[in-house]
């Protein structure tokens, strides 16, 4: 794998590059003490070779990666993507296209509910990929020799699996489904974090409205202060910490240093404290935010019993089409639904084929679920004489 430390250089891999159908690509980042990722390095294969772009060494080679990620002649395929692609659209403010990530494809295709590219290149290569490198300092410079076979190894092996898993995705004729995926991947929304909704990272435990202000307010105001110190949240209060202060609702920092909370807060600091206290001493109840996490603790028992029937009826329908089931529907998609919502994804576009249209019917009753050689399977009602 060629090492690129110019622009020069970069610019003419990049056009070389752009020669291709399709590359497969990935990064090494840091995140452990920063907010934002650290990009260090990037790796594309082509038909015409690899290359390793460093950022670090020479942060001039993301002009040329910018122009052939924007290039929509070149497909860029990755493997469990999204964090790529989020380094890419806060490093470039857009991302690339078009994408097609293999893992899901081969969610798609049969191979697991999560498939590790570990996993696929033995499955479908039948190779070991060495992942030893992978906890290494890719900011450390120089790279050693074991790092640059580890990058290489991350994206070269990458084109065959991409070969293999799309001509098994058009054999299976569920093209469609990936591209109806892919436009969701491409979502700018996934990428933006707004800190007034940073809360929902932590599920609420209480539908006591003080509480959920507090839970509101403090996550709020931590997103702020870690994007403004560039340092991880839970280096300014950590997720513990957080859901101790909601629960306990404290109104001095002395309380808070003895006993057995001081485990939980024994790395904030007394300012960090301070602030957080203030925080929540302003907060006011939000009635909507309040109904909408009373909505998420306590769901109706006829809502609990159709639930169990979804999940069944969602095993049932993965097993027969041989789909991961994460790929067809998530738990949340299933609450929505069985709670009555008609936003919650399963009845739009591929979904709706694979899923919502059974689910639809279980409900009115023209649908059942009954056991066979070991699985559960669907089968229609007879109607009544």
């Amino acid at each position: 794998m060629d090492l690129v430390t110019s622009q020069k250089a970069a610019t003419l891999w990049c056009q070389r590059l752009a020669a291709s159908e399709y590359i497969t690509l990935d990064t090494e980042f840091l995140r452990d003490k920063t907010y934002w990722p650290r990009l260090c390095l990037v790796q594309l294969a082509g038909a015409e070779g690899a290359v390793a772009l460093d950022p670090i060494l020479a942060p001039q080679v993301l002009e040329p990666l910018a122009e052939l990620l924007a290039n929509r002649q070149v497909l860029k395929v990755v493997h469990g993507g999204r964090q790529d692609l989020e380094i890419f659209y806060h490093q470039f403010g857009t991302l690339p296209s078009p994408v097609i990530d293999t893992q899901i494809v081969a969610m798609a295709l049969g191979h697991g509910e999560q498939p590790g590219y570990n996993n696929l290149a033995a499955s479908i290569l039948g190779v070991e990929i060495c992942k030893e490198q992978r906890f290494t300092d890719w900011a450390a410079r120089p790279l050693s020799p074991a790092q640059l076979r580890y990058a290489e190894s991350d994206v070269v092996p990458l084109r065959a699996i991409y070969e293999d898993l799309s001509k098994r995705l058009k054999a299976e004729g569920r093209t469609k489904w990936i591209d109806e995926e892919m436009q969701r991947l491409l979502d700018p929304s996934l990428y933006e974090t707004n800190p007034t909704d940073a809360w929902k990272r932590i599920m609420p435990r209480t539908s006591d409205g003080k509480k959920i202000a507090s839970l509101v307010a403090l996550a709020e105001w931590r997103e702020h202060e870690a994007r403004k110190r560039d340092v991880p949240r839970g280096f300014v209060l950590p997720d513990k910490a957080l859901s101790l202060l909601v629960q306990k609702q404290p109104t001095k920092i002395a309380s808070l240093r003895n006993g057995r909370e001081q485990a939980a807060l024994r790395r904030v600091r007394d300012d960090d404290l301070g602030s957080a206290l203030r925080v929540m001493a302003q907060a006011k109840p939000c009635p909507e935010i309040v109904e909408e996490v009373k909505a998420q603790l306590q769901i109706p028992t006829p809502c609990e019993n159709l639930l169990s029937l979804l999940k069944a009826l969602l095993r049932a329908r993965a097993n027969e089409l041989g789909v991961a089931s994460k790929l067809i529907a998530t738990s949340e998609q299933l609450t929505a639904f069985a709670c009555g919502g008609k936003n919650s994804g399963l009845l739009q576009g591929w979904r709706y084929d694979a899923f919502g249209k059974d689910a639809e019917a279980l409900c009115r009753g023209h649908l059942g679920l009954t056991w066979k050689s070991d699985s559960v399977v669907t089968a229609p009602v007879a109607k009544e004489l």
